[in-house]
């Protein structure tokens, strides 16, 4: 009886036992199926790049950008025009404090065939959590796609330019909700583990399982925005220093945005830009000194978009006669459609012309009124009835020649670069979009990758 009793007292414990046992062995599966190993084959990056002065070495009125001289400034503002000197600079390229900086309006996007001729790949592999909710590690290896700068040139890398391409070697840990269908991706750094990360942390991406082999993964990456850099747990934000000093980088979290050459024909996103010869493996392209150029700007199309004489003073009108806080000189809405703009100087140019004071109405550089008005097509304008329809084609094209010393026959006008900045500090922010397709083995070894990271 002892016995029997023995064992019957003993059979339950050892029915619990195997119970236990069997649970660990078909282990309940906590993060779904994204546990196990994801190649990148789709990766779309929206870029912002936003002027911000950090710190007291700038004014809040700063400009930033590439500025040249007219060659015949001193030649033609003197005496009585000695006050506008000044206008003989124009700036190719100026930003400031929360400009929005060129170059990036469109995302970078990358398929497949793309991510493989870039040579850009990366493998990430999802272990399963210990218990619901609780945090996993993730490794995600591969290379991946960055914006960088070369001060030493002033060149940017990357979004459409020449792509600097990093390898990325990241651990940490994750969790993934999977009762919410937004922000319900989070990874931050494996206390753990040392080292640099270049993923950042984050608590509100969002991670989707499309279908059985596909998951997309969205997060926003602001580890070089100083105001939004508190977002990321447990991290300081570091200035660094103006890659000046440091002939790279800022060597902190500040990024800083490389102006583009500007001897190149057509306008590089923000308006006037040199006519020339361009070797993008030059180092002088933005020394001051270079030139003299033809300056080129789409917005000058009635000069053939050169800046001309007739155009530099046409513009200048513009300032004088449509400025409405210019009380002493607005003109107003000359042909009455209800908006003021430059067709309103044209038709009151030609009206200047037609009362017969042309010749001695003039801009303040003193060309006349009847210099900028193309006869030829005031005479056909003459014929017609009212002042709509025909607008900025009044306009006389100068810019069949050089500029001499007579201003009142105009001509094409010729710049030298007198002053470059060559890095803009920013805050940058970067919208990613990835999609991950599943690999057959683990760490997609074997899979035909283009890519094949070391996971020693």
């Amino acid at each position: 009886m002892k016995s029997i009793l023995k064992y019957l007292i003993i059979f339950p414990i050892l029915l619990i036992s195997f119970s236990c046992d069997e649970t660990v062995t078909d282990s309940t599966v906590h993060n779904g199926d994204i546990v196990g190993s994801w190649m990148l084959t789709d990766l779309e990056g929206t870029y912002t790049y936003t002027v911000d002065l950090p710190d007291d070495t700038w004014g809040a009125d700063t400009s930033f950008g590439i500025q040249s001289r007219w060659d015949m400034a001193d030649e033609f503002f003197t005496g009585a025009l000695a006050p506008y000197s000044g206008s003989g600079n124009l700036w190719l390229s100026e930003v400031k404090q929360g400009s929005i900086l060129p170059g990036f309006e469109e995302p970078a996007i990358y398929n497949i065939d793309s991510l493989q001729q870039d040579t850009i790949g990366l493998i990430g592999v999802f272990e399963d959590a210990p218990s619901a909710g609780a945090y996993a590690t993730y490794k995600m290896k591969g290379v991946y796609p960055s914006v960088g700068y070369n001060y030493s040139t002033c060149i940017n890398g990357g979004a459409g330019t020449s792509l600097d391409k990093p390898d990325m070697g990241d651990q940490g840990v994750y969790t993934w909700d999977q009762t919410s269908t937004t922000e319900n991706f989070v990874i931050k750094r494996d206390p753990s583990i040392g080292g640099a990360q270049v993923l950042p942390a984050f608590d509100d991406g969002t991670l989707t399982m499309v279908n059985d082999t596909t998951i997309n993964i969205q997060f926003l990456d602001r580890d070089a925005h100083d105001s939004l850099y508190a977002d990321i747990p447990n991290q300081a934000w570091d200035e660094g220093a103006h890659p000046s000093g440091n002939g790279k980088d800022s060597g902190g979290d500040r990024s800083y945005y490389a102006f583009p050459p500007v001897l190149a024909v057509g306008s590089l996103g923000y308006g006037d830009t040199f006519i020339g010869s361009y070797d993008p493996e030059s180092t002088t392209h933005n020394t001051p000194g270079v030139g003299p150029a033809y300056v080129y700007n789409p917005a000058l199309e009635f000069w053939s978009n050169y800046m001309t004489w007739y155009a530099f003073n046409f513009t200048a009108e513009v300032g004088v006669k449509l400025d409405p806080t210019k009380t002493d000189s607005f003109i107003g809405d000359v042909d009455g459609n209800g908006t003021v703009e430059t067709a309103d100087l044209v038709a009151y140019m030609v009206g200047t012309i037609q009362a017969g004071a042309g010749s001695t109405t003039t801009t303040p550089f003193g060309v006349p009124y009847a210099n900028i008005i193309d006869a030829d097509s005031l005479a056909l304008y003459a014929t017609t009835s009212g002042v709509g329809g025909k607008g900025n084609g009044l306009l006389k094209n100068d810019s069949d020649h050089d500029l001499g010393t007579d201003g009142t026959l105009g001509g094409r006008m010729k710049y030298t670069i007198i002053h470059t900045d060559c890095a803009v500090p920013a805050n940058v922010t970067i919208d990613f979009d990835a999609t991950f397709t599943r690999c057959a083995t683990d760490n997609c070894v074997g899979d035909g990758y283009h890519v094949e990271p070391d996971w020693d």
